[in-house]
């Protein structure tokens, strides 16, 4: 392997920008464009989620969010909003959105 072909493949992680190196080209991409959240459910109002952390997710700097759901029938949904989630997935405040990442 030569080092066009390591500097090609190269990625480097950094706590907010991922810098892809690719053709002596440098594309830097800022880690706020997107937040992650998780959905944590302190009662189970359908009886298919469970307690406790019961869904991941991304929220997209257009607000559109998707959630992978942690249970026995694991599924990904996109959503347009976080409130869209909210009020779907809310329960009357049994589920509670937890973010993992800052606004900043």
């Amino acid at each position: 392997m030569n080092l066009a072909n390591i500097i090609e493949s190269l990625s480097i992680y950094h706590s907010k920008a991922v810098l892809l190196l690719r053709d002596s080209e440098i594309l830097k991409y800022n880690m706020n464009m997107f937040k992650r959240f998780i959905l944590y459910r302190t009662e189970d109002a359908c009886g298919v989620s469970g307690t406790g952390k019961v869904a991941e997710g991304i929220q997209f700097s257009s607000n559109k969010c998707v959630i992978s759901w942690i249970s026995k029938i694991p599924s990904v949904e996109v959503y347009d909003s976080i409130d869209e989630i909210s009020r779907i997935h809310g329960h009357s405040g049994k589920t509670e959105v937890r973010w993992i990442d800052s606004a900043d």
